[in-house]
């Protein structure tokens, strides 16, 4: 198909000819960039998955060391009422 557009556009002038290469050469490329940018959204999709992982992560932590706080909290707490009662 390309030989036909390229025996075509030679019918028409120099002119024709460069406009039909620069056109192909701008399609590849466009698909290369086009193949590197869905490598790249792959990628970072993998990366956003493990950061969403650790979110999920970070906030069980931040639950815990809240019960461990509100524990010790209390615990203090307890502490001091015999310790005034004594």
């Amino acid at each position: 198909m390309e030989q036909e557009i390229i025996k075509l556009a030679m019918s028409q002038g120099l002119w024709a000819v460069l406009f039909v290469a620069l056109l192909f050469y701008v399609l590849r490329e466009n698909s290369k960039r086009e193949s590197e940018l869905r490598k790249t959204i792959d990628n970072l999709a993998e990366k956003f998955e493990i950061l969403k992982s650790i979110e999920e992560s970070l906030r069980a932590l931040i639950h815990d060391i809240t019960e461990v706080k509100d524990d010790v909290d209390e615990i203090k707490s307890t502490m001091y009422r015999r310790k005034e009662s004594a």
